[in-house]
């Protein structure tokens, strides 16, 4: 599979005709076996360059819901690797560091990730974002069950804004590492 979708990507930037069929067969081959894709491009995402079809499949594997998960499991990239791809989807999407750190929060459910996994993101966050978007998301996570994510929250938030104010709510919590 790998093989296919390397080519693919590789001949991505051809005609539009070709564009569409190469489009058309990512989603078969995603279609036959979602995990051995998953694995597949992870591999490509590590080997290829900024071509039209690696944005392609950036774009695909974060509307298919899968790209952000990959880079949160350090089983898939390395968290240079993860900062890398999360520089190539930042240009391509100005919010995708939102995005990504949207995936913490969740909908007041569990988010699914592991202690790892949301420590992660915020480093692939940190690393990635420009500007204080990410706030409103830091600010919720002053709250966060895991106290290292709720500690580097309230880090970022005072890097941030180069201010105790936005933290000062935290001021009682019990854990030091917050405070």
């Amino acid at each position: 599979m790998e093989a296919s979708l390397k080519h693919l990507i590789d001949n991505f930037s051809g005609t539009p005709l070709e564009a569409s069929r190469a489009r058309r067969e990512i989603l078969d081959l995603l279609k036959q076996d979602r995990q051995k894709f998953s694995h597949s491009v992870v591999q490509l995402l590590k080997s290829s360059s900024d071509s039209g079809g690696y944005q392609y499949l950036c774009r695909f594997m974060v509307d298919q819901g899968l790209l952000y998960n990959l880079l949160c499991d350090p089983s898939s990239f390395t968290l240079d690797e993860s900062v890398a791809i999360g520089h190539a989807l930042q240009k391509m999407d100005s919010q995708a560091d939102v995005k990504l750190a949207r995936l913490l929060v969740g909908d007041g459910a569990d988010t699914g990730l592991d202690a790892c996994g949301e420590e992660r993101i915020l480093e692939i966050c940190t690393a990635v974002s420009s500007g204080t978007r990410l706030l409103p998301i830091l600010v919720q996570l002053l709250k966060s069950p895991n106290r290292r994510v709720r500690s580097k929250a309230a880090l970022l938030v005072g890097r941030m804004t180069g201010s105790a104010r936005p933290i000062e709510t935290v001021l009682g919590e019990p854990d030091p590492r917050v405070c």
